[in-house]
């Protein structure tokens, strides 16, 4: 990157340098080139050209997870930001994350698709009915949904239902509000 030549050799200087100029990359190809130059600074390198391209909507998602290479971060941002259709394909794409990443892609991807209003009665059965039931994280939201607004039902198993009907019954109660 001639921005950053006046620091060739300097170390942490140089790729401190390639990591602030990284939105001026043109491409994927330059930011797999420069921002291995990065250093330690690689993944906030790659970070900043890819918040930068989703904002600027050139490439699909599948390039910007490319760009963002082992970057887990940087992964999420680009899941946050290109959200699935289907709640159920989102929880999914957060589920290649590690757990601390993962648990906030997920509470995102939930929080979004409560708050969208299009939740449907199948998408709340499908995550009701899952193998393992629903997590305590995606219980929340459903109940929300159920409840609030009076979107689907509580089913699955016995103790996924139980456990949704309680969640009901402290809404009800003014336990938690509908915000």
């Amino acid at each position: 990157m001639k921005h950053c030549l006046p620091y060739l050799g300097q170390g942490d200087l140089y790729s401190f340098c390639i990591y602030e100029a990284a939105t001026l990359l043109a491409d994927i190809e330059g930011v797999e080139t420069n921002c291995t130059l990065a250093g330690k600074w690689e993944g906030g390198c790659r970070n900043a050209w890819v918040i930068q391209e989703l904002k600027k909507g050139r490439y699909t998602k599948e390039d910007l997870l490319r760009a963002c290479g082992e970057f887990q971060s940087c992964s999420f941002d680009v899941f946050d930001w290109y959200k699935a259709e289907k709640i159920v394909d989102q929880l999914i794409d957060c589920d290649t994350l590690d757990d601390k990443l993962g648990f906030h892609c997920r509470e995102h991807a939930l929080e979004s698709w409560r708050r969208s209003g299009k939740a449907t009665a199948e998408e709340v059965e499908g995550l009701m009915l899952q193998k393992d039931g629903p997590s305590h994280q995606e219980m929340r939201f459903l109940t929300s949904v159920i409840g609030c607004d009076k979107v689907g039902q509580c089913a699955g198993n016995d103790e996924v239902k139980v456990a949704c009907e309680r969640a009901l019954a402290g809404l009800s109660r003014g336990d938690w509000s509908c915000r």
